[in-house]
């Protein structure tokens, strides 16, 4: 059976946040902006392109959708139609056939899909339990040895090891 698995972008697949925070402070303590302003009217196709694929995503998502094992979906926010834009053509530029959903941030992404029984992958812990309370299967992405309630991940291609975890978390889910 393949398992239904989204996959965040922010974080998970490319270094944006950290990118974007780069450019929001530009070295000064106090940013001249509020951070809503900021995401708005950034150049989101510039910030992608000096972003860094993180841990070989890009190579892993294609070994998750050859495994078979695995639905492959990307599930990630936006703020605003210029990232909605620019995630979308980043994507499809790489995996032309992937489903790409993208969620307006003020929705939860429980919300915006059925999370029952399938697997998100997120470094944001809140969307993590939001998951779970939707009957998710939660999966942490982080490269920090920190202890977490989650199953913890630092590579997507480490979903095809831990694969008969997943599909026993899900049966006990949709059972």
């Amino acid at each position: 059976m393949k398992l239904n698995l989204y996959i965040d972008f922010d974080g998970v697949i490319l270094d944006t946040m950290d990118v974007a925070a780069d450019i929001y402070f530009g070295g000064k303590e106090h940013p001249s902006k509020p951070p809503n302003e900021f995401y708005l009217t950034l150049d989101w196709k510039n910030l992608i392109s000096k972003c860094h694929e993180i841990n070989n995503s890009i190579t892993n998502i294609a070994k998750l959708i050859d495994s078979n094992l695995f639905n492959v979906k990307i599930l990630t926010h936006y703020v605003c139609d210029n990232e909605k834009q620019a995630k979308l053509e980043y994507l499809n530029n790489i995996y032309p056939d992937l489903e790409i959903i993208t969620v307006l941030r003020n929705i939860n992404k429980n919300e915006a899909v059925n999370a029952k029984g399938a697997i998100l992958v997120d470094d944001y812990s809140e969307n993590l339990e939001l998951w779970s309370k939707s009957s998710g299967i939660p999966v942490k992405f982080s490269n920090k040895n920190k202890k977490y309630d989650y199953i913890t991940i630092n590579s997507l291609d480490s979903l095809i090891d831990i694969f008969s975890k997943l599909e026993a978390l899900v049966k006990e889910k949709t059972c």
